[in-house]
């Protein structure tokens, strides 16, 4: 169709040739300076965990040219990944072992599918995906990827963990949900993802860490890193390869033990821990929300799934002889209300925190945010009680 042609031309990488080489031979400059393997020692395995933080999340291609060369010089084994957001198509990415440099070039890619083929932030992750995962990806992360995502219910927000996948198109959109920040990353109030109604996973689990890992875990923080607050959330940064270039040089000064931040680290090491019986509870409840709470029709486009999983998955309480079909009709117009007005009150905030240029861990920066409230708050006072 006319509307493939159109995106299809905005796909060729030819015109970052000379920036990729550029690029490649910086990471491997970084990665010849990784500290060698000590003789004998066994190959270590930890889980990667990646938080949600817009286009911060480019930092983490940097991270990801590190890891890679440590497991392929069997330094390391990484068993699983968990992430929320930008982290959790990150997460994919990473398992799914995408060359660092053709990951770069998804920036300026969806840059221009943005601006040239009138799609959301989602729809272009969704294009420039499916042309850069291999076709199992799917199968390559059952299991091994954990993504957090919000829940509307009528109960409220809940956090849920999606770590089973029946296709690659059931992936991407996965880490779309996880990502799904209102007229900001896509084009609706709420998003659908498996016939429920998400949003961003950043909300109510921004840093989805593993309570049942017996193996040490990597926590990168990615809102910690330091870049421009007018670029966290839109696409204008002019170089986006130093962005990449110091996520790999910190990393491998992490891994060497010569890293030496001077506020928040960004890199954590989390040791294991004893198994608290009520945290490994509340871990299980999210995966096994991600499991069963799934739409029977919105089910059934997806190939692969085993008949006898599928109506195990889907098995629905039968409908009480009271119930007609108008009160199920009125209870799910109530609720789609209701999950309406939550999200756009979250975007009210949202709307807040974007349009006051914020640095997390900046005191000023929420002395500042809290004036504004103050100030919005005094003047809704005085409109109703004049003086």
């Amino acid at each position: 169709s006319g509307a493939e042609v159109r995106i299809d031309s905005l796909l060729p990488t030819t015109k970052y040739d000379t920036q990729n080489v550029l690029l490649r031979s910086f990471l491997e400059q970084i990665n010849s300076h990784l500290p060698e393997k000590e003789g004998g020692a066994e190959v270590e395995e930890i889980d990667v965990v990646l938080s949600g933080g817009g286009f911060k999340g480019f930092f983490l291609v940097g991270v990801w040219s590190v890891l890679r060369g440590m497991i392929a010089q069997k330094k390391l084994e990484v068993k699983r990944w968990a992430g929320t957001s930008v982290g959790a198509g990150c997460a994919v990415y990473m398992c799914c072992g995408v060359d660092p440099v053709v990951w770069s070039n998804t920036y300026w890619r969806s840059r221009r599918l943005i601006r040239g083929g009138g799609l959301s932030i989602n729809e272009a992750f969704g294009v420039l995906s499916n042309d850069v995962l291999p076709d199992n990806a799917h199968e390559l992360c059952t299991d091994k990827v954990f993504l957090s995502i919000t829940l509307l219910t009528a109960f409220g927000p809940k956090n849920m963990i999606i770590s089973k996948f029946y296709s690659k198109a059931d992936l991407i959109e996965a880490v779309n949900a996880s990502c799904s920040i209102p007229y900001i990353t896509s084009k609706n109030v709420v998003s659908y993802f498996r016939g429920m109604r998400v949003i961003d996973g950043g909300f109510t689990n921004n840093t989805p860490m593993f309570l049942d890992s017996p193996r040490r875990q990597l926590v990168v923080n990615t809102p910690r890193v330091h870049y421009a607050s007018n670029l966290v959330l839109n696409m204008k940064d002019p170089c986006v390869d130093s962005l990449i270039i110091n996520g790999a040089f910190l990393t491998r000064q992490f891994i060497a033990s010569e890293y030496a931040p001077t506020e928040g680290s960004i890199f954590e090491w989390h040791e294991p821990a004893s198994l608290e019986s009520h945290r490994v509870e509340q871990w299980y409840r999210r995966l096994k929300r991600g499991v069963h709470s799934f739409s029977p029709s919105a089910l059934f486009q997806f190939s692969g799934i085993p008949t006898s999983e599928l109506f195990a998955l889907t098995a629905e309480k039968p409908i009480k002889g009271d119930q007609t079909a108008w009160k199920r009709v009125s209870r799910e117009v109530k609720y789609t209300l209701l999950h309406y007005r939550m999200a756009i009150a979250i975007l009210m905030f949202c709307g807040i925190l974007m349009t006051t240029p914020i640095k997390w861990e900046n005191t000023k920066s929420w002395k500042r945010l809290f004036a504004r409230l103050t100030l919005w708050r005094g003047r809704r006072a005085l409109r109703k009680h004049p003086l």
